[in-house]
């Protein structure tokens, strides 16, 4: 059911939030290559720092686009079916965002969560769909349909404001004299080697590496074994 309402979408949204294994975050990889859709990926995804991940594309910067506070800007990034692997998603621009979209937007946007945990994670109450499985089933459902159809207008409106918020960060932190919370998170996510592991503490650390981490490079085809990002966990506090 949620491979067939993701085939019918024109305005597809893949939300990874934090996983449950290794082999979680390689089956997440799985569905966003079947799908084709660009990817919001949480810090504590897997899919988040350093590295390169062929045939995905993976956006940086959506919270901090959203947290504007243009109501234009968050009508024209609306999707029409949003697709979410794990749970427990740092950004609240983000979190606040897809609650719109799925309970006042018209018209309304259909939100599935697939994850391996049994339990309630819907506190909105916004969710259309709610599967206990591991990202790997719905993969090979995904897979099973054939290969996905090329990058939609939807999917370049988001890669280019992904790309222009960027390059403000990029052209905002050049001007700084000497270092800053922002230039630490974004220089150290940024250069982090597929082996490493990154562990981040509650508060404005991982915040700081959610919002303004550079997502992990689209490079080359969509090679399945291709080494992806560094691991990163963190500590969320008691009230995260």
């Amino acid at each position: 059911e949620v491979a067939a309402a993701a085939g019918r979408a024109e305005r597809g949204l893949l939300v990874v939030g934090g996983l449950a294994s290794p082999e979680e975050t390689h089956g997440a990889l799985r569905v966003a290559r079947a799908l084709g859709w660009p990817v919001v990926a949480d810090v504590t995804s897997g899919l988040r720092v350093g590295g390169a991940l062929p045939g995905v594309r993976v956006l940086g910067h959506l919270g901090p686009a959203l947290s504007s506070g243009c109501d234009e800007l968050r009508a024209a990034l609306r999707p029409d079916v949003v697709l979410q692997l794990g749970v427990r998603l740092t950004s609240k621009p983000l979190c606040q965002f897809l609650d719109w979209a799925a309970l006042e937007a018209e018209p309304p946007s259909s939100w599935a969560l697939v994850d391996s945990r049994p339990g309630r994670q819907d506190p909105s109450h916004a969710l259309s769909r709610r599967v206990v499985a591991p990202p790997a089933a719905l993969a090979r459902a995904l897979e099973a349909a054939g290969p996905p159809a090329g990058p939609t207008a939807y999917h370049d409106l988001l890669v280019g404001v992904d790309a222009a918020v960027s390059r403000e960060l990029s052209q905002a932190l050049a001007a700084e004299d000497g270092l800053t919370e922002v230039g630490v998170a974004r220089a150290v996510a940024a250069e982090l080697p597929p082996e490493a592991a990154l562990f981040l503490g509650n508060s404005m650390p991982i915040r700081d590496v959610d919002a303004y981490a550079a997502a992990p490079r689209c490079a080359g085809g969509g090679r399945a074994g291709a080494a992806g990002p560094a691991l990163a966990s963190a500590n969320r506090g008691a009230s995260g």
